[in-house]
């Protein structure tokens, strides 16, 4: 449209076009970096935690520092922190640890889990409680291994997602410089 009104000598239209596009540009990018620094600070606030026996305490610590053979302790409302087998409080608990899994697995009902049975990451603990040994962490978790899958593939492989939406950009763009070329002409004549 800048080129248009430059064209046919409309240089009034074409500096408040520029104007707009340059206020418009600068608000977008005010508001994407104020976006970005608020979502910073809520990850930083919103770090996971769980309480693991670390030196013979129950200590609060940050869930990135569990590691394989950590005793962690589970009760309601914590999310687990790693996938770990539950070994104390659930032997003598006839009604098990009821666990959120649809994160997972997409069951719209808590799961009730027993005695020596895993406890994946990424659950959350609906009902009782329970201490349970970390026996995967990160990557190598249920969770951690179904993100590895997403991600596999070839290097570069386009989804069908991907290459519908480029199609369709691809073939808008020819469309509008057939129609800018065609205006440009008409005008110019």
């Amino acid at each position: 449209a800048i080129i248009i009104l430059a064209a046919i000598e409309q240089f009034l239209d074409m500096a408040i076009l520029i104007f707009i596009m340059f206020a418009n540009s600068s608000i977008a990018f005010y508001e994407t970096t104020k976006s970005a620094d608020a979502v910073a600070a809520l990850k930083s606030n919103l770090q996971p935690l769980a309480v693991a026996k670390r030196n013979g305490e129950w200590k609060e610590i940050c869930a990135s520092e569990i590691v394989p053979g950590d005793l962690v302790k589970l009760s309601v409302g914590c999310a687990c922190p790693a996938d770990c087998r539950l070994h104390i409080g659930t032997e003598a608990n006839s009604e098990g640890l009821q666990v959120d899994q649809s994160a997972l697995t997409g069951e719209s009902e808590p799961v009730t889990l027993y005695y020596n049975e895993s406890v994946k990451m990424g659950t959350t603990v609906v009902k009782g409680e329970s201490v349970a040994t970390v026996e995967f962490t990160g990557a190598y978790t249920y969770f951690g291994k179904t993100a590895t899958l997403l991600k596999a593939g070839p290097k570069g492989a386009l989804s069908n997602m991907q290459r519908f939406i480029i199609s369709v950009v691809v073939i808008l763009t020819c469309v509008s410089v057939t129609m800018v070329v065609t205006a440009l002409i008409w005008l110019l004549l």
